[in-house]
């Protein structure tokens, strides 16, 4: 729960996007209202608290692909991202945020 609940914090930030988690990595995309929330918001996802991991993150300002990452914590979690134990999202637009996993 308390990363389901992180995750929904991060997607809360995002005017619109989605949030995934896959075993321990969460993963970031989508648009802020500005581009220091983008800042702000791919500062505060490089410091979140273990077991989590971030994966990858593609979060832009309104008008400019501001900040974009690929950051993963090894060649072996990628390996196995399809074979994650869970995977769990959300995706937040103008008709509300959808849940899934």
């Amino acid at each position: 729960r308390q990363m389901a609940a992180i995750a929904l914090a991060q997607l809360a930030k995002l005017r619109a996007g989605s949030v995934s988690l896959s075993d321990h990595a969460i993963s970031i995309a989508g648009t802020t209202a500005d581009e220091a929330s983008a800042v702000a918001l791919t500062v505060s996802a490089s410091q979140l608290p273990e077991p989590l991991q971030l994966g990858s993150v593609d979060v832009r300002g309104p008008t400019s692909r501001l900040t974009s990452a690929a950051r993963t914590t090894s060649q072996a979690s990628l390996a196995g991202a399809a074979q994650a134990s869970y995977v769990w999202s959300a995706v937040k637009d103008g008709d509300g945020i959808k849940l899934t996993g």
